[in-house]
């Protein structure tokens, strides 16, 4: 069924560690790596409550989307229902919002050309 989603993650609200303790299973390179320690450390970090709630919600979306839902993960269509979504999800964060116009653009590209 339907639940709310909370507005407070009082554990992210609290939460002063590193992109390490994420839990995010990511590799990187080692200057990829050292870009994104940087980045971290220049958020505030207010936008990094917004960053782990966003990683958060991904991961909650994901593991219910094999659920309930499917979305075709391989074609404009998916992404362009999907990536907007997540996008509000996080906030509208830079990389979400960089991805969600993507996906629209690839979209309207793709209705044009048929």
């Amino acid at each position: 069924g339907y639940t709310l989603v909370p507005d407070r993650d009082a554990e992210a609200e609290l939460w002063k560690g590193s992109p390490d303790d994420l839990g995010a299973e990511i590799h990187l390179t080692e200057a990829e790596d050292l870009h994104l320690r940087a980045e971290w450390q220049e958020m505030s970090s207010e936008e990094q409550v917004v960053q782990i709630l966003a990683g958060r919600a991904m991961r909650t979306l994901n593991d219910r989307s094999r659920l309930l839902i499917t979305i075709e993960s391989d074609s404009v269509y998916g992404a362009a229902l999907a990536l907007p979504q997540i996008a509000r999800t996080a906030g509208w964060s830079l990389e979400y919002t960089t991805l969600a116009c993507h996906s629209m653009m690839f979209l309207l590209t793709n209705l044009m050309l048929q």
